[in-house]
């Protein structure tokens, strides 16, 4: 009989142990879920704007160029009133980086020498998007 209870103690133990991990692992996954959640609310967004920024994006690639950064969002700020102005929308917020490449790119080219400053990333981006006539 003492064995019998020994192995319930045990076994009530486990389960508790067991209870405890479930309950982290659901609340877990909960957070995980909540934000998968926001991650589609943003691309829905994002995919909305989808028309202005690859309007905008191709602007970039075909005249950014020769041009100065101040210069070059100057033109992007035209790009996009130019948007507004047909109704086509397009982010408040437009950002090469964002439409036409990735951190992880962007993150081995700094890694390889290239300074993190906007025109030079923007220059890397021109870069391996044009195409030489």
């Amino acid at each position: 009989m003492a064995r019998y209870v020994e192995q319930l103690t045990e076994d009530k133990a486990k389960y508790e142990r067991r209870l405890v991990n479930a309950r982290k692992l659901i609340d877990l996954l909960g957070l995980e879920g909540e934000r998968w959640q926001k991650a589609v609310e943003q691309m829905q967004a994002d995919f909305e704007k989808v028309e202005g920024d690859v309007f905008v994006a191709t602007a970039s690639v075909s005249y950014f160029g020769p041009f100065s950064g101040g210069y070059r969002d100057q033109l992007v700020a035209q790009w996009l009133q130019i948007c507004s102005e047909h109704g086509v929308p397009a982010s408040e917020r437009y950002s090469l980086v964002k439409t036409l490449s990735d951190p992880v790119t962007i993150r081995s080219w700094n890694l390889c020498g290239l300074p993190s400053d906007s025109v030079s990333v923007d220059n890397g981006i021109l870069a391996t998007k044009s195409k030489m006539a």
